[in-house]
């Protein structure tokens, strides 16, 4: 099942603007209590959404033949915050944008619990860049949840068209640069990405794998990432290969030490699971 929402700068999404609300009533009773009580309440509400920000052709010309670009999301489904794995039962939960629009005190107090709470999907650099142009900065720093999904430039057969790789390659890395700077916040990072530069050497380090490494805790960015999966393909390497390379990417993103701390919670799992299966299968021997 597909929702498509429009997230265009003229959407109320990322327009509003609480300061222009010049009407200011008496404070509610639930206005009333106290901030700690307030986000407890808004705890039940918000819960964890998962949404591919994607740019397309708008639909609504607006009286002329121009086309304009917007961003729109689709929902998905959402990922566990223990193993960050997908659930096996999901139903889709209606954003609650209704309450967040009801008054400007209510909007101050949830708009960033909603950046926040919600897990974006990119799929294309252009999504991307759009996305860090319209949206305030102050929910860019609230987002702790990122998920890359990237398709590098093939190599072009004529050098007259090598320019289109270039630039397709220093957008993406200008995006990763910007979203790294923007995202304060971030915490969680999926990349799924796939490599069509070469010839190339399979190291961390090579042109391919420089717009990763901004969100490393020695990039001097400021991210501070504690969950960072990494997925690499290419048909020129084998999979055993892109793996021990996506595993130090991961070190270098996480840093060693939250690294060492993941793969030692995992190890725990692993052995928890088979203790189990051994048990069931003593009882029915």
């Amino acid at each position: 099942m597909e929702i498509w929402t429009s997230l265009d700068s003229r959407q109320a999404w990322c327009q509003f603007d609480p300061e222009t609300q010049t009407d200011t009533p008496s404070p509610s009773s639930f206005q009333c209590l106290p901030a700690e009580l307030r986000l407890k309440i808004y705890a039940y509400l918000f819960t964890i959404y998962r949404v591919e920000i994607i740019r397309r052709k708008s639909k609504k010309t607006e009286g002329t033949k121009k086309l304009y670009y917007r961003l729109y999301s689709k929902r998905l489904r959402p990922r566990v915050d223990k193993n960050q794995e997908k659930p096996g039962r999901w139903w889709i939960k209606s954003l609650p944008m209704t309450l967040i629009f009801t008054c400007r005190s209510i909007y101050l107090d949830t708009i960033l619990l909603l950046y926040a709470n919600t897990q974006f999907v990119f799929a294309t650099t252009n999504a991307m860049t759009r996305f860090i142009k319209i949206t305030p900065s102050d929910a860019q720093a609230a987002i702790r949840h990122v998920e890359l999904k990237h398709i590098m430039y093939n190599e072009p057969r004529l050098t007259e068209f090598r320019i289109y790789k270039a630039r397709s390659d220093m957008a993406f890395y200008l995006a990763c640069e910007d979203m790294a700077l923007a995202f304060k916040g971030l915490r969680v990072l999926h990349v799924d990405m796939r490599i069509y530069d070469w010839p190339i050497r399979l190291e961390i380090g090579e042109l391919w794998s420089l717009p990763l490494l901004f969100f490393g805790r020695e990039s001097g960015t400021g991210t501070d990432i504690d969950e960072a999966s990494v997925r690499l393909r290419m048909v020129m390497f084998s999979d055993e290969a892109l793996q021990i390379i996506a595993r130090g990417l991961e070190e270098r993103i996480m840093g060693p030490e939250k690294f060492q701390i993941r793969e030692d919670e995992r190890l725990a799992r692993k052995l928890h699971v088979l203790g189990r299966k051994t048990k069931v299968l003593r009882l029915v021997m």
